[in-house]
């Protein structure tokens, strides 16, 4: 009984210095023109960039995703590029953003150490530490995180494998409420950009743990968070 029968549309406008205004318009005509400038048609679907960190979808005019934003993609570092470990790239990237982290003396680990050197059952800080995440990523920094792979592990907690950097979050909505929470993250285990800052990164939180993958033609593998070091 809600909907429009003309239907509403979001429209762009960019001027010649690269600045933008968007509207959301009543009508689903390929241009409008507002004040003399000619808007283009974008759909019913649109995404704004409102703030250097945060990004909005909408579907019509009602929020259904935010995307805080802790790293762009010009910041991703290669270990193999670069000739370092994952940890030391790792820490690049974070720098490149102009944040430093405090390192394993201040690392909350958020599983246990399981058999054969796999990661184990969530600790007590589990959710602390992804508290953690969640609050560098709303300030707009990007945060490191162990994660566990395969057995055996060359770190002193005998479980992480891997380093990642957590660079993004996007919180479903649905009127104005958070239904699900996704995080990506850049791996510096590749060459290409393409796929090291992926938007299939992604990682979730299931039973108090941390998952994801990373899935490119050479590497198949299923991450499990296990520590995550905070940011100075």
């Amino acid at each position: 009984m809600l909907v429009d029968p003309n239907g509403m549309d979001w429209y762009d406008f960019t001027d010649e210095n690269g600045n933008y205004s968007q509207l959301w318009r009543e009508g689903n005509a390929a241009t409008i023109v507002v004040n003399g400038d000619t808007y283009q048609n974008i759909g019913t679907t649109n995404t704004i960039r409102i703030n250097k960190n945060v990004e909005i979808t909408y579907t019509q005019n009602e929020a259904t995703s935010m995307t805080f934003i802790g790293i762009e993609s010009d910041n991703w570092e290669s270990q193999i590029t670069n000739g370092t470990n994952c940890y030391e790239a790792s820490c690049q990237m974070l720098n490149n953003e102009g944040v430093q982290t405090a390192g394993r003396a201040n690392e909350v680990l958020v599983t246990g150490l399981g058999e054969n050197g796999r990661a184990g059952n969530p600790t007590a800080n589990a959710q602390n530490g992804f508290k953690m995440i969640d609050n560098a990523l709303e300030h707009g920094d990007p945060i490191i995180v162990g994660v566990d792979y395969q057995g055996g592990s060359p770190n002193y907690d005998k479980m992480t494998d891997h380093f990642i950097v957590i660079s993004s979050k996007t919180e479903t909505l649905d009127k104005g409420k958070v239904t699900s929470t996704t995080y990506n993250y850049f791996d510096p285990r590749t060459k290409h950009k393409d796929w090291g800052t992926s938007p299939t990164n992604k990682l979730s939180i299931q039973n108090n743990k941390m998952v994801g993958t990373f899935n490119h033609e050479y590497y198949n593998f299923n991450y499990t968070v296990t520590t995550i070091r905070p940011n100075r």
